[in-house]
């Protein structure tokens, strides 16, 4: 599949839409692959000979096929879906609630928002912000351990699947986000996104 959408969901008009050069994720089983895909029905109606099972709902679909139809199954995957989406569907739209003040970004605050319920239509709060990278570490391998810079105090951060250094100053979205090491907690940001700053 050259361009196909892992996800494209609405929510409370926040699209989330990524790309993926092979959105299937796949066990091969005696001959059979299973996949996790989402919204599968207009293949299940249109070519019910491709699917030997499904089921599941909007949000999760399950299906198994035979690995022969697997090339089939993937040009008319791709066709519907490009059939159904317009390039605005497309586009990563990120959204964030704004600024926080220095002094709002705490582990208090951060220990309020993790005891919410978070989810589909009630996105848990996404946070924007231009730091100065104060130091960063690769850890295990393929995250970033950071420590960024702002208005004069310096907050730990986190950039998951990133071990590629950062420039000096960042506009990042992030998340507060509370860190539990050898029995402390101490406050984290997650970052989402970055972008170097000007």
């Amino acid at each position: 599949m050259k361009h196909a959408v892992r996800n494209a969901v609405r929510r409370d008009g926040r699209l989330v839409a990524q790309l993926a050069k092979n959105p299937v994720q796949c066990a091969s089983l005696i001959g059979t692959l299973h996949y996790a895909l989402r919204e599968l029905d207009l293949v299940a109606k249109h070519h019910p000979h491709l699917l030997q099972k499904f089921g599941g709902h909007a949000y999760a679909a399950g299906l198994t096929i035979q690995e022969q139809h697997f090339e089939e199954f993937s040009a008319t995957f791709e066709e519907i879906a490009l059939s159904l989406l317009t390039p605005a569907d497309l586009e990563r739209v990120i959204e964030s609630d704004g600024s926080l003040e220095t002094p709002a970004m705490n582990l208090n605050l951060a220990k309020a928002l993790a005891e919410q319920v978070w989810g589909q239509g009630f996105p848990q709060p996404a946070f924007q912000e231009t730091f100065a990278v104060e130091s960063q570490r690769v850890v295990g391998e393929k995250h970033l351990r950071l420590r960024l810079g702002k208005t004069g105090q310096v907050f730990d951060g986190i950039l998951f699947f990133h071990n590629e250094p950062l420039p000096d100053r960042i506009n990042a979205i992030y998340r507060l986000d509370v860190n539990e090491y050898n029995g402390a907690q101490n406050l984290q940001l997650m970052i989402e996104y970055w972008e170097k700053a000007s």
